[in-house]
């Protein structure tokens, strides 16, 4: 159903969106590995006994990993939560209901009772 323009347009996007979720991936990553390397070096290094105080590092590069790994969850989850939602949404078409505008004629004693009647036009969402 798509013509050319748009099937290479919405490939585009595509590999424009996959672009930009490898870089969050990577740059997660590359911070777990800093946070790794820093926990695991400084414990290396607090071995030696001159270097007990090293630990302290390695407690704080501990603390802040796990605080990251949890925020990461986080995220994930609610990147998870935001996607699914977008799956789910359906586009409905333009719906006319009609509306009652103006007045009625008061009384009942054979007066005119006039009603003007509108169209409202509304898109869901």
């Amino acid at each position: 159903d798509l013509s050319h323009r748009e099937a290479a347009l919405r490939n585009a996007e595509v590999a424009q969106s996959r672009a930009a979720r490898h870089r969050v991936v990577s740059r997660r990553r590359h911070v777990v590995e800093a946070l790794l390397a820093s926990t695991f070096g400084s414990a290396l290094l607090g071995i030696i006994p001159s270097l007990h105080l090293v630990w302290a590092i390695s407690i704080a590069s501990s603390a802040m990993l796990i605080g990251y790994v949890v925020m990461l969850v986080q995220v994930t989850r609610s990147e998870i939560n935001t996607a699914e939602r977008r799956q789910k949404v359906v586009q409905l078409p333009q719906t006319i209901f009609p509306v009652s505008v103006g007045r009625t004629g008061e009384g009942s004693e054979g007066r005119d009772h006039h009603q003007q009647i509108a169209f409202a036009v509304t898109e869901a969402y």
